[in-house]
């Protein structure tokens, strides 16, 4: 398990104790401290949810492979065969000269 996974299960049990001791003193209605502590539970899931998307694009543009670096491969590739185009018909007047 991650750390910050420890972290969140630990503050859970915190909440947690923190909600039955809450209860027992009679510091407000089961239902009212329900809602709070699912109204609660919610926020943290959507955070965490934004942060594993957040991660997921940054990992998906770091591991995109650069179009300019293709391109450039491309070109060269051409280019090399051109260059050795012309060098074909160079060497082709060349021998009907001789």
């Amino acid at each position: 398990m991650s750390q910050e996974g420890a972290n969140t299960n630990n503050n859970n049990t915190q909440q947690k104790s923190k909600h039955d001791v809450a209860a027992a003193a009679g510091g407000g209605s089961r239902t009212d401290q329900d809602q709070k502590h699912a109204l609660a539970v919610a926020v943290a899931t959507a955070e965490a949810a934004m942060a594993t998307a957040q991660a997921a694009v940054e990992v998906a543009r770091l591991t995109k492979p650069a179009s300019h670096a293709r391109e450039h491969y491309a070109s060269v590739v051409i280019q090399t065969a051109f260059r050795g185009y012309l060098v074909s018909i160079l060497n082709r007047s060349k021998l009907q000269r001789s």
